[in-house]
């Protein structure tokens, strides 16, 4: 059986929580062609205040600088008009995460500017009056082979890793439905 990659078989172990986004009842409306402003606005929101926890988390820890999220968070600002993120509970598996814990966030977060360009482009066309700065970045490559050649590097903490991985997926799927049930526009 020929090798693979710490990060195939990241990618694997979490395929199920991963795809499970793909048809979020609050994320699939990013791609309707009825989204309105407050749905848009809503979502987004709820990705800054998720994003903003995760580099909170990194940014205590003083792990992983090259990998930051601040870009992302400055661009979903900027989409916001400056509106400052809906306050959330502590992410658990984040409260005092160890290195593979948080680079199993940083995975999850970083690997969603893949998915991006698409949404962005749909938003650009359906509101076109939108700020879509998030959602129209493309993914930067010398960052993404930092972050693999981190996951290839965790070795015995892949285990953690992908757990850390698992659970992001999962919190960030409820967190994104929490925080657009409670807003005006539901």
């Amino acid at each position: 059986m020929p090798h693979q990659s710490l990060r195939t078989k990241l990618a694997a172990a979490t395929q199920a929580e991963h795809e499970a986004l793909h048809h979020h009842r609050w994320i699939v409306r990013l791609m309707a062609p009825d989204l309105s402003e407050g749905e848009y606005r809503a979502v987004l929101s709820s990705y800054q205040s998720f994003y903003g926890a995760v580099e909170a988390a990194r940014r205590r820890t003083g792990h992983f600088a090259d990998l930051s999220l601040s870009d992302a968070l400055a661009a979903m600002e900027a989409d916001l008009s400056g509106q400052k993120p809906a306050p959330m509970a502590p992410i658990d598996h984040l409260r005092a995460p160890s290195k593979p814990s948080l680079l199993g966030a940083l995975y999850v977060l970083h690997g969603a500017a893949f998915g991006a360009g698409l949404i962005g482009a749909h938003i650009r066309g359906t509101l076109p009056h939108m700020r879509c700065a998030y959602f129209s970045r493309r993914p930067s490559a010398p960052l993404w082979r930092r972050l693999v050649a981190a996951v290839e590097d965790s070795g015995a903490g892949f285990d953690a890793l992908t757990d850390s991985a698992r659970r992001t997926f999962l919190r960030f799927g409820a967190e994104v439905t929490r925080q657009c049930e409670q807003d005006e526009f539901v």
